[in-house]
């Protein structure tokens, strides 16, 4: 198998982005970063808003939990604090609807490193950002225009 390396672009969703953007590598050239959020303790409550009177509670053992057995503090996963110090084309896209991850994070993302592309999609939920008509031609267009 040939390897290629120098032109690498990557495509990721909710914390499949934030992983990305965490990744640090020297290899990706430019990133699409779809619906991730910025700080994960700052959506945690959010995300087990199904738990009803329970949530904080179950914030609170997942933070615990989270910490204890995998040694993680959800205050330090934070794409936010990652992408301030990079220097590559990143496209952040997110749906304005977004109830799992409030488009707010796409913003501070965006505060973090203004050079990024800012995409806020008017319609759509979390998941959802493919259904703008646009979608696969403007990433397209991202990694051609990045990546040539």
């Amino acid at each position: 198998r040939e390897i290629i390396t120098g032109k690498i672009g990557v495509i990721g969703f909710s914390m499949g982005a934030a992983a990305i953007l965490m990744a640090n590598s020297q290899d990706i050239k430019c990133i699409v970063s779809d619906s991730s959020y910025a700080v994960l303790n700052n959506i945690l409550s959010g995300v087990f808003s199904q738990s009803g009177a329970l949530r904080e509670l179950v914030t609170v053992m997942s933070k615990m939990y989270a910490r204890i057995f995998l040694g993680l503090d959800a205050r330090a996963i934070a794409p936010a604090h990652y992408i301030a110090g990079m220097r590559i084309p990143i496209l952040l896209i997110h749906c304005i609807r977004d109830t799992t991850i409030p488009s707010s994070e796409a913003q501070r993302l965006h505060k973090a490193y203004p050079q990024a592309q800012l995409w806020l999609i008017p319609r759509g939920d979390h998941g959802e950002s493919f259904i703008a008509n646009e979608y696969e031609n403007t990433t397209l267009s991202f990694f051609r225009a990045h990546l040539q």
